[in-house]
């Protein structure tokens, strides 16, 4: 246990790190393309996934999650699991050829079809990686996978902004991805090396698909939830108005992606390793659960009160439009960061059937609220309906999740109640103060720089006065990790 800990802390820290320097150049690439594209480029690129990202789920409908579930025995299956996952990937790039004619149809938009195919052309490459990805996921190599991602997301970056300055328009999101995916397929097979033999195994394939389905179903439906704000806004609205929104969520997510993100990576192979310990698998899950809590849930709401400044800095007026927007949906969004260790836990556990039945009794209420919004209040109606139903869904599925363990309800409520009213009162009265100094004229600097202070000299101390174990682990962990460095 203590190694295992030790391997989950180091990993988290690598992934931290990674994710922090990726996002970083995320943010600093999305600044650069703002000033350069327009709202309605980025609303062409959000509807061209719309199309593009159901259709690639086929690509890789879960084999990597089942793959790393069987841990110690994932060599026996590389071969297999290549096979499978190339045969995927080309189908799956045929179903977004297949399915642009469609995407051109619906929102009304020739450029899509360009938009798709390229993306079409990346998936069956981009399907070579999976086997020695999940080698690296498997045996707990966080620190090559971290090297690596930055590294893919670094190249990504300079390529768009490359095509953007060149004035490729909206065609500066997709030419990247299949030259991306080449070099993250070459560097991954290049580092571990699994052994893979030219004979694909048909027989054997019959052993991975059921469970492969199961995570298919679920990934389709989180996927609906994921892609359904921007179908149900691109069928009602403008390209712009789309663009506008698919900007605002970009930036939303970053602090639930940065921190939720790298922790189920860490945690669904670290809590597989527990399969056979129950009790210990529930208790790594609540305390993760915490901690992720008490980091992401104020980062979020800090993100909402600080936006406006910041926005106006970076952009003048031209996106202001999407000040309210990031506002709704980071209060929603820190919400969903705490499902995401709930969801690391079942597919460690290998309940993908589970995940599938929560995830079919979600969907339809995402898109009933997601609906309405869009019809009624257009872009800020639809960053309602997100919100919404992750304020409402979010504990529920948590909830349901730990249970099993011995997790009462209070426990669950006590993950959201501390940080959310302390990080709605610290932001708030942040925000508050920064609000009266620019109706007495403050600048945008000055604003942001209160929010932040007041926010973290508020939050802080009350967050260690009633959440102290969860401090006290951070700081170990922190303290092994710089030891470990």
């Amino acid at each position: 246990m203590p190694t295992l800990a030790k391997a989950a802390a180091r990993g988290f820290a690598w992934l931290t790190l990674q994710s922090l320097a990726t996002r970083a150049v995320q943010l600093l690439g999305q600044v650069m393309l703002a000033r350069v594209l327009s709202p309605e480029d980025f609303g062409k690129i959000g509807l061209a996934y719309t199309i593009a990202t159901f259709a690639g789920l086929v690509v890789n409908p879960g084999l990597d999650d089942v793959l790393v579930q069987r841990q110690r025995g994932l060599r026996l299956w590389a071969t297999t699991g290549f096979w499978l996952g190339l045969s995927l990937g080309v189908i799956g790039g045929v179903g977004m050829l297949a399915a642009a004619p469609l995407g051109v149809a619906l929102y009304n938009e020739p450029e899509l079809f360009g938009l798709i195919m390229v993306l079409a052309i990346a998936a069956p490459i981009g399907a070579t990686s999976i086997i020695p990805v999940a080698v690296m996921r498997s045996s707990l190599r966080f620190h090559l996978l971290a090297v690596q991602g930055t590294a893919e997301v670094v190249l990504l970056q300079i390529l768009t902004l490359l095509f953007a300055y060149l004035g490729f328009g909206a065609y500066s999101f997709v030419l990247p991805v299949p030259l991306a995916s080449a070099a993250r397929s070459i560097v991954a097979w290049t580092t571990v090396r699994p052994r893979v033999y030219m004979n694909p195994q048909l027989r054997r394939w019959r052993y991975l698909l059921p469970n492969v389905w199961m995570i298919f179903g679920t990934r389709l439906l989180i996927t609906t939830v994921a892609q359904g704000d921007y179908v149900l806004l691109g069928l009602m609205a403008s390209h712009t108005v789309v663009g506008v929104y698919y900007f605002a969520y970009t930036l939303a997510a970053l602090p639930v992606r940065t921190v939720a993100g790298n922790l189920i990576q860490v945690m669904f192979p670290t809590l597989t390793l527990l399969a056979e310990d129950h009790v210990g698998q529930g208790k790594a899950a609540l305390k993760a659960s915490r901690a992720l809590a008490t980091v992401a849930v104020p980062l979020c709401f800090l993100q909402a009160g600080v936006c406006r400044p910041v926005l106006h800095i970076l952009f003048g007026d031209k996106w202001d439009a999407a000040v309210p927007l990031v506002q709704i949906l980071s209060i929603g969004l820190a919400f969903d960061a705490v499902t995401w260790t709930a969801a690391a836990l079942l597919q460690a556990k290998g309940q993908f059937r589970r995940i599938l039945t929560y995830s079919c009794m979600a969907a339809p209420l995402f898109l009933v609220l997601v609906a309405v919004g869009a019809s009624q209040w257009s872009a800020p109606g639809v960053a309602a309906g997100v919100a919404a139903y992750y304020i409402t869904l979010g504990p529920l599925y948590v909830f349901l999740v730990l249970r099993p363990h011995a997790v009462s309800w209070s426990q669950v409520a006590t993950l959201y109640l501390i940080p959310v009213t302390l990080g709605a009162v610290s932001v708030g009265t942040g925000n508050s103060a920064s609000r009266v100094l620019a109706a007495a004229g403050a600048t945008d600097w000055l604003q942001i720089a209160v929010t932040t202070i007041l926010s973290c000299l508020l939050y802080l101390p009350m967050s260690w006065w009633l959440a102290t174990d969860v401090w006290s682990t951070l700081r170990s962990a922190l303290q092994r990790i710089l030891k470990q460095a």
